[in-house]
């Protein structure tokens, strides 16, 4: 990681990560929390395990949470503090409707991207960097600010979630992260090079074809994720391609 200038105006200076750091990093704590906890690693990570793991990683976790003030496509928000660890909400209509567990799982992921990624902004205050936290995002106290103290909040939107424009950093990022922890690099490695030798194929799958359709549902089924998720996924990757590419598998 490095620190570059932010664009956005929202900071002096914002992080930049390689997609490699990224994964790897996802993994790493997943491995690590799988192994501590459970004695091995094994997918697809439970919504219970994974739940558990963002709250081993902030200071409070509500799922449950009444959104519907901030918009009905926010389904959550980190709020960052200067001296204390995040703590996240989770739209409840994410968690008491069973047809949107891929939804909570990819929320929860997100939110624990911004946790792991962007956590470290708000706790420099004034540093090299420059005060990064009276700069940029929406101050104010609220619910999960303590009385006097004010917060600063990312609000997640149902469309940023798994896939945001890279000029929206905090989102794509965060989103980058959600599928890293969903369908973690290796195992997903795995997963596509057993497609492609039963399919004897040498270059990537192009988009919008038979053999695209079934490795996203392969993917899907393996991790316990949507097929958008997996689809998003896998075109980061570049294991799908589009129609005029020539990029060859695991290149």
């Amino acid at each position: 990681m490095r620190m570059i200038r932010d664009r956005t105006g929202r900071f002096r200076e914002r992080p930049f990560y390689e997609n490699t750091e990224l994964d790897a990093d996802c993994e790493r704590l997943l491995c690590d929390f799988l192994r501590r906890t459970h004695g091995d690693v094994g997918w697809p990570l439970s919504t219970d395990n994974l739940t558990k793991l963002v709250e081993e990683n902030v200071e409070d976790l509500d799922l449950y949470a009444d959104l519907s003030g901030m918009g009905g496509k926010v389904e959550g928000v980190t709020h960052f503090f200067r001296d204390r660890p995040p703590r996240v909400q989770i739209s409840r209509d994410l968690s008491e409707n069973p047809r949107n567990a891929n939804r909570l799982r990819t929320t929860l992921t997100h939110e624990l991207g911004h946790v792991r990624f962007h956590g470290f902004l708000f706790q420099l205050g004034k540093s090299e960097f420059g005060d990064l936290f009276s700069a940029g995002m929406h101050v104010h106290g609220g619910p999960a600010a303590a009385p006097g103290q004010s917060c600063q909040s990312q609000q997640c939107r149902r469309e940023t979630i798994v896939d945001a424009r890279e000029v929206d950093w905090l989102e794509w990022q965060a989103g980058y992260a959600c599928g890293a922890f969903l369908m973690p690099i290796s195992a997903l490695r795995a997963v596509v090079r057993t497609f492609v030798s039963e399919h004897r194929l040498q270059q990537a799958v192009m988009i919008d074809t038979s053999q695209a359709q079934c490795l996203i549902e392969a993917v899907a089924g393996r991790f316990a994720v949507s097929e958008d998720a997996a689809r998003t996924r896998l075109l980061k990757l570049k294991f799908l391609v589009p129609a005029d590419s020539a990029d060859t598998l695991f290149s």
